[in-house]
């Protein structure tokens, strides 16, 4: 794998990737080493992953090899990020017809009312995920939608693909072509212009950053991964977006706006971040805050600064200097220790 990996590159750059993956190939398992090895011989590669994605699409195609037994194979080359994402849309519409099938056997069989042929109707589905698989492409590719295997509430048309994918920020926002422009006008050479790493598609292969541009643009939600700018260690990971959960966690916590004297409910407040993300505040509770319109508005604005301090209390500092507490409003809720004082029990 290292050596296939490493196939394209010239006699130079050979040597510098053989120095850094055979110290990895006497740690590493072969599993663990064919995405490094892909990883490491892309960062060497003259051409970049760009112009070679540009030719490389050039070349997509489906055909078929026979088989035996009447079987035959249908394979489609086509860009990764397309082919995983048809994978992964299949399996997961294979586990929810999987899933409702094995209910629905269930519930025929706990049911003593119902007919025999009924039953069996609902045990006969013994097909593997492989199985349904292949069956649900066929129903796609030939009728145009799953509804030869579709479930009961009619839900696997609205099955979504899910790819993963990395990519650092600076080759998220670059123009590669721009730079190289802009370099190039200013009398320099295209070589000279550092090109980012690529993005990575679950870990394991490159794709190309406009790809990976458009498949931000279009995502409900970033992680954000926090590595250290030397070494590269992976430091922290959130996402500017907080998640459900989270939100919950903080309406609870705030109840209302969190200006000192403002009574407006947080339903109706927007979520802010007291350290701002760009500059890199975390999405988290101990960062976040609810905060009207209007003193949102008046945080970013005016000369009115807020910091959070442990448990959820903030610091107001108004244009003159001086300072104001805001405390978390007390949740309704019973204080035991409170109650057996009141009773006058031992505690």
């Amino acid at each position: 794998m290292i050596v296939d990996a490493g196939s394209h590159l010239d006699e130079a750059d050979r040597a510098a990737y053989a120095a850094v993956m055979i110290p990895l190939a006497e740690e590493e398992s072969p599993n663990r080493l064919r995405p490094l090895a892909r990883r490491e011989a892309e960062k060497l590669l003259a051409r970049s992953i760009d112009e070679r994605h540009r030719d490389a699409r050039e070349t997509r195609r489906v055909w078929i090899t026979d088989g035996e037994d009447g079987m035959a194979d249908l394979h489609v080359h086509a860009p990764a990020v397309l082919v995983h994402g048809m994978f992964d849309r299949l399996s997961q519409a294979a586990h929810a017809l999987r899933d409702e099938n094995r209910a629905a056997a269930g519930d025929a069989r706990r049911d003593g009312r119902e007919h025999a042929a009924d039953e069996r109707e609902h045990a006969a589905d013994e097909r593997t995920v492989d199985q349904i698989r292949a069956d649900l492409l066929t129903d796609l590719v030939l009728t145009g939608v799953p509804a030869g295997h579709d479930t009961t509430d009619g839900m696997l048309g609205a099955i979504q693909a899910r790819v993963e994918i990395s990519v650092p920020v600076l080759t998220l926002i670059r123009s590669d072509a721009t730079d190289v422009a802009g370099v190039a006008d200013a009398g320099d050479t295209a070589a000279a212009v550092p090109v980012g790493p690529p993005a990575e598609l679950d870990g394991v292969m490159p794709v190309d950053p406009e790809t990976a541009r458009v498949l931000a643009g279009g995502a409900s939600g970033w992680n954000r991964v926090l590595t250290d700018p030397v070494s590269g260690r992976m430091l922290a990971v959130d996402r500017y977006r907080p998640s459900r959960h989270l939100r919950r966690h903080l309406r609870a916590r705030d109840q209302r706006c969190r200006f000192p004297g403002c009574r407006i409910v947080a339903r109706k407040c927007d979520l802010d971040h007291n350290d701002d993300a760009a500059t890199g505040g975390a999405t988290c509770a101990t960062n976040l805050a609810h905060f009207c319109r209007r003193h949102h508005v008046l945080k970013h604005h005016s000369p009115w600064h807020v910091e959070q301090l442990s448990g959820g209390v903030l610091r107001w500092t108004s244009p003159t200097g001086l300072t104001y507490l805001d405390t978390p409003p007390a949740p309704n809720t019973v204080v035991f220790r409170d109650t057996a004082i009141a009773a006058g029990a031992p505690f």
